[in-house]
């Protein structure tokens, strides 16, 4: 009990493909957020208020991934830099 009674998500993962290549991540979320919506009056106790509540959904799709990185080279020796 309290201001947010309940509360969850859940996580679908399968292949996606990111420059060219496939892995597993993310591709779909749902979570959800019952809480108390007024705030406790009078004698009331926050960790006891039991008023309205309302829910909340979020439903969110992952896709469009793209890589970003870089990419590096080390030259070992004491060679004259490039001209």
């Amino acid at each position: 009990k309290g201001l947010v009674p309940s509360a969850g998500i859940a996580i679908d993962y399968g292949p996606v493909e990111i420059a060219g290549k496939s892995y597993i991540g993310p591709i779909r979320s749902v979570s959800q957020l019952t809480a108390h919506t007024a705030q406790p009056h009078g004698m009331y106790s926050q960790a006891l208020y039991e008023g309205p509540t309302k829910t909340f959904l979020n439903n969110a799709v992952y896709d469009q991934y793209r890589r970003f990185g870089s990419e590096t080279r080390i030259l070992a020796g004491a060679a004259e830099p490039a001209q």
